[in-house]
């Protein structure tokens, strides 16, 4: 947890300086730069979500609706 957040501050703030080899590595892989702050900002809300009593649950149940609805329309 510790480490995600962590992760994900110089992410949202988007400073070129702190994370110079997130931006190397998105640029190598052919994404924008502009979604590192995204990035950050899911990461954060990642950990928000898991961090909540209760909540980490709800999310575990909606996927695992969302994957038993996608392998039935694959019919697997």
């Amino acid at each position: 947890m510790a480490l995600m957040i962590s992760g994900s501050i110089p992410d949202i703030m988007s400073v070129p300086d702190a994370v110079p080899d997130a931006i190397a590595l998105f640029t190598h892989l052919g994404y924008p730069a502009y979604l590192l702050p995204f990035l950050g900002i899911a990461k954060l809300l990642g950990v928000v979500a898991l961090l909540i009593p209760g909540f980490s649950l709800q999310y575990l149940k909606a996927a695992e609706g969302t994957i038993g609805s996608l392998a039935a329309l694959t019919g697997g």
